[in-house]
């Protein structure tokens, strides 16, 4: 029985015989030696593969696979929309088609994005070329020379299966083969079977040995040095006996006395004697402050364990220790004198956190570097110290850094893999890893920045590391000051490489040692360890690391773009999507906050993300809000056809949708748009009047309106026009007084409509308005060329009105400018849609404040705003005083 298993990014398949046969064919398959099964990606198009070659019942997995199962089986495929191009690219077949067909792509086993070259890939098997072939049909178009591989491939493929219809049933395995398993047993047998068995045994075996040297399980045997058995101290005789112990009483009265008489009776004793007197010189010049002298004389006193007495021997570890540290104090300029080991071991981390341990000039000097020099090659301080040995390391390495040398990463790397190093040691060289990486002096100079997706190229694997940090920092504790930067450290090394070098659990672990109190710290942890399982489309990061959203949000999108693009690639769509998550919280945070440098990759290329969210109409709109605000300056960078893209696109979405609020909107940003060009874009404005006027009922009327203006504009018949838009007038006043007001206008049209006068109603056909307003101010507020060119007359010179008159331009960017046209107007007429939502808002606020009487609508034509004028200037008194403000 086949049975398929799931180990973190992948699946474990294990079979025999024919069904073995049957599972290699499936793209991306391979054997495991190390597992005893053959592994396949975790993808959806596995599940597919097996249930088509052995049937829903043929094959068998583990309760924990069956919702990731029954999704895969119900999962409803679309037919490709677009052709798809497959050609031969080495070992693999590269596929070119439109984004909207990539889920298809992504049912084929052993796909992967490639980002740089923006293609998939899948591996050039048979069944591959089959999958492709199915879902595209036609439209898929395979170059020779892929077709001719296949071909070949599958002659092979076929060959092996015959052989495994001929052989026994064995299982995966890597034992060793049976004595007789080499042996003919009749002339069907062939001598390539057992061959090719012993070959499989062999390549299994070398897989393991291969990942075990990788994972560092195997580790030469250290050299066995026999030691000569410690033997007790020498007890000293007579005077001699009395003269170390009767210095130390003088030690603290006098060290300078004691220091002389040592170092004259060690010169002259016998050497078994020799080791306490330098002792006791070197505590002597311990208390003097001659810590050069002091190391020299202590090193001779304890460099044999057991040479001297066992109280004595503790005086001088703790003497040699204090005069370490006085040394390295005095050299390498630590802010706060190093009094004790946990001093020493502060001072480094806040100079690889925060720059703030050392005096950078005195840390990076020639006497530093001698020094340290020196202490890291101390086996006396390794023994007696291993923790300060540590520290000393990596000052050491601090020291190279910053006198200016070079800092090779695969030198501190080459240090974190040494067993020696003790768990403090192995949390600062990581800190000291993550810096050399980010090219930063200490980590909160690179805090916040973008993964090295290249580091690879620098380190070759690092896939060791998080194993050994988890199991370091789990000893050291959550409480330890170091474990919380050492932990961003990791995850910032690893972020940018292989999913594989960290599970979701190791993930997850080192997130929680940096604290919820430090928030922005870790939004960015979760960002990290979030940032390649998110690219390889698994959802669950949203779940486990909320902080991924939130960086990507205020990150530049000239930074993200790719990565965006790369996410939504490899989304699987459906509830949680990593795709829906992008729209509604990352991209267009990040467009308002930082605006885009390249319109092509940052707005257009994205626009898919955008209509792939969950309200993609509210999305691609609030997108054109930004762009359509020319008080950005990041909006100059936006090319007209680039806008017309997005307008369109977001007038497309709304239309299917069914979204009247949102269709509307998206029709009069595009009609703005096409009004801005001029004669240029003139054809593009019928074309899309035209395909409106009978489609969604909230854009007829708009739609007609335009179109009438612009058919009587050019002298072409209008009457089937204006008949659709007198129907539509009886439920709407816009449309009615878009009829009246183009009456004053085009004469044209005034004989039609007295010979319609019906279909206005009685009261508007019957009553009688001035013609004139002598006297009379006008505030016009937004209108493009077309509609100032044709009313402006009509109010002027028809009906002697004095016009003040803000282009669209000075009412979006400065509200003020109404409040102070609008002093000694009469009227302030708004023309909300030709200015746009957001604008049109704070105009409408300004104009509200100045106490004026003032009328905003929505209308896109000339003869609303005229009908609505004439009709709200008669209403005034003929001398309308002026409101105190």
């Amino acid at each position: 029985m086949v049975t398929l298993r799931a180990d973190e990014h992948r699946y474990l398949v294990t079979a025999s015989g024919r069904d073995e046969a049957l599972v290699r064919r499936i793209p991306g398959a391979k054997f495991v030696a190390s597992s005893g099964a053959l592994q396949l990606p975790r993808q959806p198009g596995v599940v597919i593969a097996l249930d088509r070659a052995f049937g829903d019942a043929g094959w068998e997995h583990p309760a924990d696979l069956s919702q990731e199962v029954s999704e895969t089986r119900n999962r409803q495929v679309v037919a490709a929309q677009h052709a798809a191009t497959v050609t031969l690219s080495g070992n693999e077949l590269a596929i070119e088609c439109a984004f909207g067909d990539k889920e298809l792509v992504k049912l084929v086993p052993g796909y992967r994005w490639s980002a740089p070259q923006r293609r998939w890939f899948v591996p050039a098997s048979p069944m591959a070329l089959e999958f492709l072939d199915e879902y595209f049909g036609e439209k898929l178009e395979v170059e020779e020379a892929a077709a001719k591989l296949i071909e070949l491939r599958k002659v092979d493929e076929d060959a092996a299966l015959e052989r495994a219809h001929e052989k026994p049933l064995v299982s995966l395995s890597v034992s060793a083969p049976e004595p007789h398993a080499f042996e003919s047993d009749g002339p069907e047998r062939t001598v390539g079977d057992p061959l090719l068995e012993r070959l499989d045994r062999l390549t299994g075996a070398v897989e393991q040995l291969v990942e075990a040297l990788r994972g560092g399980l195997l580790i030469p045997a250290p050299a066995v040095v026999e030691q000569e058995p410690e033997q007790a101290s020498p007890e000293p005789t007579g005077e001699s006996a009395i003269d170390w112990r009767d210095l130390m009483t003088h030690l603290d009265s006098d060290p300078a006395d004691v220091r002389d008489q040592a170092n004259r009776q060690a010169q002259t004793s016998p050497p078994e004697h020799e080791p306490p007197l330098r002792a006791v010189a070197g505590l002597a010049m311990v208390r003097l402050g001659q810590y050069e002298d002091a190391l020299g004389a202590l090193r001779r006193a304890v460099e044999r364990p057991g040479s001297i007495d066992e109280d004595l021997a503790r005086e001088a570890t703790r003497a040699y220790v204090t005069a370490v540290l006085a040394l390295i104090s005095a050299d390498c300029g630590p802010s706060v004198p190093l009094k004790d080991e946990s001093a020493f071991r502060e001072q480094l981390l806040n100079e690889l956190v925060n720059d703030s341990g050392f005096e950078s000039e005195q840390l990076g000097s020639a006497a530093a570097r001698t020094r340290l020099d020196y202490l890291v090659n101390d086996p006396v301080l390794r023994r007696i110290a291993p923790q300060l040995s540590d520290y000393c390391r990596i000052a050491h390495l601090l020291v190279v850094a910053r006198g200016g040398q070079w800092m090779a990463a695969n030198r501190i790397a080459d240090i974190l893999q040494e067993r020696t190093l003790g768990d403090e040691g192995f949390a600062l060289a990581l800190i000291l890893l993550a810096n050399a990486l980010y090219n930063g002096a200490s980590l909160d100079e690179w805090d916040k920045a973008w993964p090295r997706e290249d580091i690879q190229e620098t380190l070759l694997g690092l896939g060791w590391l998080v194993e050994r940090a988890e199991s370091r920092l789990q000893k050291m504790g959550a409480q330890s000051t170091i474990a919380e930067p050492a932990a961003l450290a990791c995850l910032a090394c690893v972020a940018g490489g292989p999913v594989e070098w960290a599970s979701m659990s190791q993930r997850k672990a080192l997130v929680q040692y940096v604290s919820l109190r430090h928030g922005a710290r870790r939004e960015y942890s979760e960002f990290l360890a979030a940032f390649q399982p998110a690219a390889s489309g698994q959802k669950s990061v949203l779940g486990l690391f909320p902080g991924w959203t939130k960086v990507l949000a205020q990150t530049r999108l000239s930074r993200s773009a790719p990565y965006l693009m790369d996410v939504a690639a490899n989304d699987h769509g459906g509830s949680g999507s990593l795709t829906w998550s992008m729209g509604e919280s990352v991209y267009l945070q990040a467009l308002e906050l930082w605006g885009i440098d390249d319109a092509q990759t940052q707005l257009v290329d994205l626009l898919d993300l955008l209509e792939g969210g969950r309200r993609p109409d509210n999305y691609l709109n609030e997108a054109g809000r930004l762009v359509e605000s020319r008080s950005l300056e990041w909006t100059r960078l936006v090319s007209r056809e680039q806008r017309k893209i997005l307008y369109q696109r977001a007038l497309d979405v709304s239309l299917k949708q069914g979204h009247d609020r949102d269709s509307i909107e998206a029709f009069d940003r595009l009609v703005r748009e096409f009004r801005d060009q001029g004669d240029l874009a003139r054809d593009d404005l019928r074309v899309l009047c035209h395909r409106l006027i009978g489609g969604m009922k909230a854009l007829r009327g708009p739609a007609l309106e335009i179109l009438l203006g612009m058919q009587l504009e050019d002298g072409e018949p209008f009457s089937e026009t204006a008949d659709q838009l007198l129907r539509l007038g009886i439920l709407e006043d816009e449309a009615r007084f878009e009829m009246q007001g183009l009456v004053e206008v085009f004469p044209a049209l005034a004989e039609y409509v007295r010979g319609q006068a019906q279909k206005l109603g009685a009261e508007q056909a019957d009553e009688v308005l001035p013609d004139a307003f002598p006297g009379k101010r006008l505030l016009v507020v937004g209108g493009h060329q077309w509609l100032k060119a044709h009313a402006k007359p009509v109010l002027e010179d028809a009906w002697g009105l004095k016009v003040t008159w803000l282009d669209p331009e000075s009412a979006k960017n400065g509200p003020q400018s109404v409040s102070l046209a609008a002093g000694s107007a009469d009227l302030v007429i708004i023309n909300a849609a030709c200015i746009g939502h957001a604008a049109s808002g704070r105009v409408i606020a300004e104009a509200r404040a100045t106490g004026k009487q003032f009328i905003a609508h929505h209308s896109r034509g000339i003869g609303a705003m005229l009908a609505m004028t004439k009709r709200t200037l008669a209403a005034q008194p003929k001398r309308a005083p002026t409101p105190k403000r």
